[in-house]
C-alpha cells in the first residue's frame, strides 16, 4: 500500500512475507544432508567443499523446497486475488482478484458470471497447485514409500 498499487508490489510483498519460510526450510535441509554418510565420504576422497555442495548437498537438500512451493502458490493466488480485490493492483489489469471486484456490482444487475467465474478461477488454480504440491510430496518423499 506505501508503494501504491500496481501488481509488481503485491508480488514483492509476498516474496518478503514467504523467503523467511523457505530461508528456515533450506537452512534445516541443508544442516540434515550434511549429516550423511555420503557427504562424509566425498569429503575423504578430497573433492572441494564447494563440489561437495552443489554434487552432494543441494540436489538433496531441494525437494522439500519444490513441494512447499508447489503448495505455497495456491496460497499466493488467493492472498494475489485478495489483495488485487481490495484495490492493491492496478485498475485495468486482468487479474482474478480485479475481476471479482468488478463483477461484483453486476451480480445485482444480472451479470452473475463475472464474478462467479473469476472466483471459481481461483478456486481451482488453488486446488490445482495444491494437488501437485501433494502428487510431488507423495513422489519425492522416501517415507511415502512405506506406506
Amino acid at each position: 500500500a506505501v508503494l501504491g498499487p500496481s501488481f509488481s508490489n503485491i508480488i514483492l510483498a509476498l516474496a518478503v512475507v514467504f523467503w523467511v519460510k523457505y530461508a528456515r526450510i533450506i537452512r534445516g535441509q541443508i544442516i540434515h544432508v550434511k549429516q550423511n554418510e555420503y557427504v562424509d565420504a566425498a569429503r575423504v576422497i578430497g573433492d572441494a567443499p564447494w563440489r561437495v555442495y552443489v554434487k552432494d548437498v543441494l540436489p538433496n537438500s531441494l525437494t522439500p523446497v519444490i513441494v512447499q512451493a508447489t503448495l505455497d502458490m495456491g496460497n499466493i493466488v488467493l492472498i494475489g486475488a485478495t489483495l488485487s480485490f481490495i484495490g492493491l493492483a492496478e485498475a485495468g489489469l486482468a487479474e482474478w482478484g480485479n475481476l471479482v471486484a468488478d463483477g461484483q456490482a453486476g451480480i445485482t444487475a444480472g451479470r452473475w458470471w463475472v464474478a462467479t467465474f473469476a472466483g471459481a478461477m481461483v478456486f481451482l488454480w488453488s486446488l490445482a497447485f495444491n494437488l501437485l504440491g501433494d502428487g510431488l510430496r507423495d513422489v519425492l518423499d522416501p517415507r511415502m514409500e512405506a506406506r
